[in-house]
């Protein structure tokens, strides 16, 4: 079965929609429940129907791709429900399918194209919401995305001298986050200064600034574990540095609120490759995130210990790791390796 990488372009007020209305939907296509697939959104401006508006680019990759598949149906049923959609289906062997919703197809006023990779020349960046005056909404965000981090893995900080001393004057506890006062102040000064200065420029952060910058805040989280003495509120136990914890999904929820807010300049698709090797045979997948590449290497070492029933010391994948290996009826490898 052919695999194939999927580019939908709709109006994001209609994304919104389709979000607010059927979240099972919305979920199927956004959300990574496409069997091999790994999906992306990406926010552009473009002119639909001799209107300026703004559209999201979904781009998932590596989907099995055959008429009267499940997930393949799942994709037109989404379809369905909007007035305006655009799809480019690129296969493996290169071949290149273009659909669109009837006006669209009739009219030959296409946004996207595609030959040999997909032309997004005719998308424009959305405009940039960040500013002065908007800066702290932006630092608020991601120290919420810290905070649901902690609520996630049900972890508690101490030795917070600010969030004590309201609670001594009267706060409630529970109405207080963890994030507070001098640990907010942390995550605010790890992003500040960088931000300001795309204020101060008007000019956007690299893919790579992008990753750095929320790889910044994900070191402060990790020292505020260490510094603070958190614990587990399961058994109350230390979260020392010894204990993994999935910062990398953090750093990529980062990012996405980066890109989400029009800070990130567009960059080519395939930043990361992941090789799989089994004997002489490679092939190799391009992702557009770190976290993506790992999931999908995840995914494939699973399945092959599953099927070769490899287990011990016969194979091996650390969490936030960037090669791995099994041996079992074959020898399998992955790598994962930076291209930009």
């Amino acid at each position: 079965m052919e695999r194939s990488t999927v580019y939908i372009l709709v109006k994001t007020v209609d994304l919104e929609h389709v979000k607010d209305t059927d979240t099972a939907l919305y979920n199927d296509i956004v959300g990574n429940k496409i069997e091999g697939g790994w999906a992306s959104v990406t926010e552009y401006s473009a002119s639909v129907r001799e209107q300026n508006v703004n559209v999201s680019l979904i781009t998932i990759d590596d989907v099995k791709w055959c008429t009267g598949f499940k997930d393949v149906a799942v994709i037109y049923d989404f379809l369905k429900t909007l007035d305006y959609w655009e799809l480019v289906r690129i296969e493996e062997t290169g071949e290149i399918t273009y659909e669109a919703d009837e006006q669209t197809d009739t009219d030959g006023d296409r946004n996207i194209t595609a030959d040999i990779d997909v032309d997004l020349s005719n998308l424009s960046p959305v405009k940039s919401e960040l500013s002065s005056y908007t800066l702290p909404e932006l630092v608020g965000q991601i120290a919420d995305q810290c905070e649901d981090f902690l609520d996630e893995k049900e972890i508690v900080l101490r030795l917070n001298p600010d969030r004590e001393e309201a609670i001594s004057n009267g706060e409630d506890s529970n109405d207080l986050c963890q994030i507070y006062g001098e640990y907010y102040d942390r995550i605010e000064s790890t992003l500040r200064p960088a931000l300001e200065n795309l204020v101060d420029l008007n000019i956007r952060l690299t893919k790579k600034e992008a990753i750095s910058l929320a790889g910044e805040v994900t070191c402060a989280m990790h020292e505020l574990l260490r510094d603070s003495q958190a614990y587990r509120k399961a058994d109350h136990r230390l979260v020392t540095d010894d204990l993994e914890f999935n910062l990398i999904a953090l750093q990529n929820d980062i990012i996405n609120t980066f890109e989400n807010w029009g800070i990130v300049e567009s960059a080519p698709k395939g930043e990361y490759v992941l090789i799989s090797i089994c004997e002489r045979d490679m092939t190799s997948h391009n992702f557009e995130s770190l976290y993506k590449a790992q999931m999908r290497m995840k995914f494939e070492f699973d399945s092959v210990c599953q099927k070769e029933e490899i287990g011990g010391n016969d194979c091996e994948l650390e969490e936030g790791s960037l090669e791995a290996w099994a041996n079992g009826r074959y020898n399998h490898d992955w790598y994962i390796i930076c291209v930009a």
